[in-house]
């Protein structure tokens, strides 16, 4: 093994950056340790120069193989040993750091599991009235619980019972089962009026959206009406088209016939014109060739 690996391992003995917190303080503790790695190395003679990450990276590697010599390259065997039994040294902190945070993680999320149940057991109680106290749970049990919480689920003490003379001369105990029969039944008018409040805003807030639904379906049938007589006309449209076209069509074909009628008249006409031209020139050559014959004579 090279000698920068034994000063990354004494490195990390000396400075312990696995014992860090998770996230940038890890990071910031790395990050450090490759800066005193560089000055350390610089003191020897031959720099260092590595990032955080890559001593994290080499660190973990060693790790893995801690226990073999024969990742061992130079070195006497006294160095060997040495680096073996500091390398077993920084296993073993680093196991015991890994198993530590494991525990505290773990009794993290027993604390939070009960605190949410106690949660969850206060608003059903809230939402129900009055509930046993026995009931509830105590999160001060657990072994992080704080002073303030154990104080806060801590029992009260009740008072001492008055001796029978107070309760002979104390003129208020007649009144007090009234009295308190008094703050049961407002308690109970204020709840009835604040559930008839909440009811009341529950039936405004259905008839308003009843509204809404109705205008709602009002505009969506009028809109399909507006579509169906969109659709009429359109077809209305395609139809008074198709006929337009079919009508321009026998108009084109009576106006070609009409036209080829005329062109056959017209050769018709210039072929009986040349016959009668034919004849004529024909009549005139013989009365030529008689005349011609009559001077002859």
């Amino acid at each position: 093994m090279p000698w920068q690996d034994r000063l990354l391992i004494q490195e990390v003995e000396k400075h312990r950056p696995f014992t860090a917190a998770r996230g940038d303080a890890t990071r910031d503790a790395w990050a450090a340790l490759a800066v005193e790695l560089l000055k350390d190395s610089a003191i020897n003679g031959t720099a260092v120069d590595r990032t955080g990450p890559a001593c994290l990276a080499r660190f973990q590697k060693l790790l893995k193989a801690h226990n073999t010599k024969s990742l061992q390259k130079t070195g006497t065997d006294e160095e060997v040993n040495q680096h073996i039994e500091l390398m077993t040294q920084v296993a073993e902190l680093f196991d015991a750091q890994k198993f530590a945070r494991h525990e505290r993680s773990a009794a993290a999320q027993k604390k939070a599991d009960v605190e949410t149940m106690a949660a969850l057991q206060l608003r059903d109680g809230a939402m129900r009235g009055l509930v046993r106290r026995e009931n509830l749970t105590d999160f001060a049990l657990l072994d992080g619980a704080s002073v303030r919480e154990k104080q806060g689920q801590r029992k009260r003490r009740r008072a001492a019972d008055t001796s029978d003379f107070e309760k002979e001369n104390d003129d208020s105990g007649a009144a007090r089962p009234k009295r308190r029969r008094n703050q049961l039944t407002e308690i109970v008018k204020g709840r009835n009026a604040a559930d008839t409040k909440r009811l009341e805003q529950a039936r405004k807030r259905d008839e308003e959206r009843h509204t809404e639904t109705l205008a709602l379906q009002e505009c969506s049938l009028q809109l399909q009406q507006d579509m169906a007589a969109g659709i009429g006309q359109l077809s209305q449209g395609l139809a008074a088209l198709a006929t337009a076209q079919v009508k321009f069509t026998e108009f084109e074909f009576k106006r070609s016939e009409a036209e080829d009628r005329r062109r056959y008249d017209d050769a018709e006409r210039r072929r009986a014109d040349a016959e009668h031209r034919a004849i004529e020139a024909e009549r005139h050559a013989g009365l030529l060739n008689a005349i011609s014959h009559m001077n002859q004579a």
